[in-house]
């Protein structure tokens, strides 16, 4: 009977070791899923700033690739409209 007894507490002090152990690897596993929550977080947040900003500028880049576009169909309009002129003062 002392051997059982021996036995008992000897397991159930193995077991208390464990569920401790166990327990505390709970709890920070919580806490650092936690953190990680707060990390993504704040990864989202920086990325929704940065995509605003480069929203912003590639709007600028659009404005500025129109009013290029507007500068070389008007230059090609004028320098057309030159070569004609010259053309009918030749022909004159």
């Amino acid at each position: 009977m002392k051997k059982q007894k021996k036995r008992m507490s000897k397991s159930n002090k193995f077991e208390g070791e464990v569920i401790t152990h166990l327990q505390y690897i709970r709890e920070t596993q919580t806490r650092h899923e936690s953190l990680f929550n707060q990390l993504f977080e704040k990864l989202n947040n920086q990325v929704r700033s940065c995509d605003s900003r480069f929203d912003n500028i590639n709007k600028d880049l659009d404005t500025a690739k129109g009013f290029a576009k507007g500068a070389a169909i008007m230059g090609g309009i004028g320098g057309f409209s030159g070569f004609i002129s010259i053309i009918s003062r030749l022909f004159r």
